[in-house]
């Protein structure tokens, strides 16, 4: 029916909305962390990212090894 049609177009709406809002909230928290380190990762070039990354990963996997 028309009724679930419309039902479903806003159950579809308001999951974009959210998954737009979760994107938005998550940009601002790292600019939060990254204010708060002094250090703006975010905007690095790509090889700085990627990096960066790595080091994380490589700490990370250090830290699950000496469990």
């Amino acid at each position: 029916s028309i009724i679930d049609l419309l039902d479903a177009q806003n159950a579809s709406l308001r999951a974009e909305e959210s998954a737009a809002n979760a994107v938005y909230d998550f940009l601002i928290e790292v600019m939060n962390v990254e204010r708060a380190t002094g250090q703006y990762d975010f905007l690095a070039s790509p090889e700085e990212q990627r990096a960066l990354a790595r080091a994380i990963r490589t700490h990370l996997a250090s830290l699950e090894a000496s469990r």
